[in-house]
């Protein structure tokens, strides 16, 4: 199964200047309703990783031994009790003061 990469905050905020850059240079201008319902969007995006971390937890295969959750500004990760298999948990660079209980073996 492949899993789709969580995003970090930096990453999202790239990613939604680089397109709202190719949005004004189609010619599409700023006060544009439609350019504004974008930016709103993409803004709320980039603000989102606390349900996007739950999502992305939610959304893994049960077996899954890995989780690398490195650089994404995160504050705190959800329960992983579930994750049986997990052997190496990485999360490095992020706002965490604890983690959550770890499977047992």
């Amino acid at each position: 199964m492949t899993v789709k990469e969580l995003k970090s905050k930096s990453d999202k905020l790239k990613e939604t200047i680089h397109l709202l850059k190719q949005i004004k240079d189609l010619g599409i201008p700023e006060t544009e309703p439609a350019y504004l319902e974008i930016k709103n969007y993409m803004s709320e995006w980039v603000k989102s990783e606390d349900r996007n971390i739950k999502e992305y937890i939610n959304s893994l295969p049960e077996d899954i031994k890995e989780l690398n959750l490195n650089n994404l500004c995160l504050y705190y990760i959800p329960e992983l009790s579930r994750f049986k298999k997990l052997i190496h948990l990485y999360c490095n660079n992020n706002n965490l003061s604890s983690l959550p209980e770890l499977p047992q073996k």
